[in-house]
């Protein structure tokens, strides 16, 4: 789409029409989904239609953009407006990209942290174990709970490397 409102900002700037500069994309472009597209809005623009009810008809386009052009439409402004689309699409693109790369670090913390859990879990608990069977007295409760997960995680290691596993995919997933 930033491709489309570029091309097409340039080539009105230019002089053309908004017909003349879509026919000059469609007879340039490569692909056959840009191609389909540009056929798609020529021939409502053909029939009569406003650029912005032909770009609706597509849906394709962000509904911001139509409304920009649509509102461009009655000012007789679509460089303008197609200026303003390009930078408010840069930065909801680089909020994007901020967003991800703020999101990576403390997913990784999050899922080194669980390894290091399940290492500890699966053995090294398991080592001590020994150690707390031959003292004299009662565990504490958190210690038992410790030792019953270590325990129940040695037991059923098929299926807590299963939930891992499912866990792992839907992060990846989302």
């Amino acid at each position: 789409i930033g491709w489309w409102c570029r091309e097409l900002r340039t080539l009105l700037g230019s002089g053309m029409t908004a017909v003349e500069a879509i026919e000059t994309m469609a007879v340039s472009s490569q692909g056959a989904a840009r191609t389909s597209l540009q056929e798609q809005l020529l021939a409502g623009l053909r029939q009569g239609q406003a650029l912005s009810r032909a770009m609706r008809a597509c849906e394709v386009f962000p509904p911001v953009l139509v409304a920009s052009v649509t509102a461009s439409e009655r000012s007789s402004r679509l460089p303008e407006a197609l200026d303003d689309y390009l930078r408010y699409h840069d930065l909801m693109e680089r909020l994007r990209r901020q967003v991800v790369s703020a999101a990576i670090y403390p997913s990784l913390v999050v899922a080194l942290g669980f390894a290091v859990c399940l290492f500890l879990l699966g053995f090294v608990i398991p080592r001590f174990s020994r150690i707390y069977a031959d003292m004299p007295g009662q565990l504490s409760g958190p210690t038992q709970a410790v030792l019953w997960l270590s325990r129940f995680l040695q037991q059923h290691l098929h299926w807590a490397a299963l939930a891992v596993g499912g866990l792992v995919a839907l992060v990846l997933a989302a």
